[in-house]
């Protein structure tokens, strides 16, 4: 009896821990739903890494676009003022002669004989007997260019799409759309004073604006001068 029990309770032992054997698996792998879950969620993540990484890029090409534009526009300007400053401009006065200078301006053009400060994309410092800036349009927008005597024209700006206008005026405070710098002959019986013209470009967006002044520069008064002593004229 003693040992038919012993071999009954032995075979309950078996059964139980046979039972238990698959709940015991059940627990230490993962079911094919839980699998997909994490899968799922991995993908999400990964997609999620991968659109923040596109968008940063994107960002930094912008960020570095928008700041050559800026360093070539910043070019383009010191060079258009550079011409605007370097125009023979003649001072008012008993020495101005009608034929000092045939420098004027439209809205589309402008330009005259120059003396540059510094070199440009159209000339090289120095006097120049014309420089000419110029708007050039088509279907996109606005290209200002700039020769030199007989050379070939260099684009300065590219402004497209954006249209732009040049006009000039005496004080800064009136503009108008045209302009010649040919000396007023009234002006003759008064004393030599400096005569200039700021030069503005603009775009119809209001986006670019720029100002410079083109100046004949303070004159000398012309007196008589010491014996032995030479006469100064007008510094231009």
């Amino acid at each position: 009896m003693r040992g038919d029990g012993f071999k009954m309770g032995r075979g309950w032992e078996d059964a139980d821990m046979g039972r238990r054997r698959p709940s015991t698996a059940r627990q230490r792998g993962f079911s094919l739903i839980e699998a997909l879950v994490v899968l799922a969620v991995a993908g999400a993540a990964l997609m999620l890494i991968f659109s923040v990484g596109v968008r940063s890029t994107e960002i930094a090409f912008r960020l570095g676009r928008r700041a050559l534009d800026l360093a070539d526009r910043q070019v383009s300007t010191d060079a258009l003022r550079v011409v605007v400053r370097g125009l023979v401009i003649p001072p008012a006065g008993p020495m101005a002669r009608a034929d000092a200078s045939d420098a004027s301006g439209t809205p589309r053009e402008f330009g005259g004989p120059a003396v540059l400060a510094t070199a440009t994309p159209c000339a090289r410092s120095g006097p120049a007997a014309r420089v000419t800036v110029s708007l050039v349009g088509d279907a996109g927008g606005d290209v200002i260019t700039c020769r030199a005597d007989e050379g070939p024209a260099a684009v300065l700006a590219d402004l497209r799409p954006r249209r732009a206008r040049f006009s000039y005026s005496e004080d800064g405070a009136r503009w108008r759309e045209s302009w010649r710098a040919t000396p007023d002959l009234m002006d003759r019986a008064r004393s030599p004073r400096e005569r200039g013209v700021y030069v503005r470009l603009a775009t119809d967006d209001g986006q670019v604006e720029v100002i410079e002044r083109a100046t004949s520069g303070r004159p000398y008064s012309v007196t008589a001068a010491p014996r032995g002593a030479s006469s100064r004229t007008p510094e231009l």
